[in-house]
């Protein structure tokens, strides 16, 4: 993957962050889209040359002015990658309103739009393609994740649908299915790096390879178990999932 004009969201940090820096690197333009402007600017800090747009995709309202204001310039690659998770069950009081509707509109319905509004963009590239960051989670849900499992779940889904609407030629769709990755989000929880975690550095190699590769999927880690087993065992996967 070089010389492209890539739009990253969830770019000031985690995966986003290294996979800004490392698409840079290969000679790409990268645009970082984040709600932080303070950790965009450190971002283009470390690489003047990235672009930056400070958007929040949890508002609904600036996700859609964004979206009619309409992309200035070229498009080749969309990665899909913001996404936030709240760690409570649905009898929690903590687990509010507010709370899952940041998360749906973050993790499902922002990449949703996003994707209608560059469509026009992308499929003027010869080399269009969409990154869609699922998650383990689509396959099995985990008991203290309900609204992001299904956010997660829906995104897989809208690949499938979007994938089927235009000829691989025309748009590829790639959805990426990492385990539990080391970042800010996922702090304190799930086993050590190596025993099933994975760091960013190690995501963002393997959707980098994925990318430059032809496969419309990509398994990361355990996430290959989790999708077999969730075929072949569904409860088992649950209550792997949800320990």
């Amino acid at each position: 993957m070089q010389n492209k004009r890539i739009l990253i969201t969830g770019a000031s940090a985690g995966i986003g962050r290294v996979l800004a820096l490392k698409l840079a690197a290969r000679g790409n333009r990268i645009v970082a889209l984040a709600r932080n402007r303070e950790k965009l600017g450190a971002l283009v800090a470390e690489f003047p040359e990235i672009e930056t747009v400070a958007l929040d995709l949890s508002d609904p309202q600036a996700l859609r002015d964004f979206a009619e204001s309409g992309w200035n310039g070229d498009l080749d690659v969309l990665i899909n990658n913001a996404g936030v998770q709240d760690q409570h069950r649905l009898v929690d009081p903590a687990c509010s309103a507010a709370v899952m509707i940041d998360e749906v509109t973050t993790n499902l319905t922002a990449p949703i739009v996003l994707t209608k509004a560059l469509l026009p963009q992308l499929r003027a590239s010869q080399s269009a393609l969409v990154v869609n960051l699922v998650s383990a989670l689509a396959f099995a849900p985990k008991d203290d994740a309900a609204c992001y499992s299904a956010t997660k779940a829906g995104l897989r889904m809208f690949s499938t649908a979007l994938r089927a609407q235009f000829p691989r030629g025309e748009l590829r769709v790639l959805d990426i299915f990492p385990p539990l990755v080391a970042t800010a989000m996922t702090e304190g929880r799930g086993p050590e790096i190596g025993k099933g975690k994975i760091t960013a550095e190690q995501a963002a190699d393997a959707i980098i390879d994925a990318m430059d590769g032809t496969r419309d999927r990509a398994l990361i880690g355990t996430a290959r178990i989790i999708a077999f087993l969730s075929a072949i065992a569904p409860k088992l996967a649950t209550r792997l999932m949800s320990k």
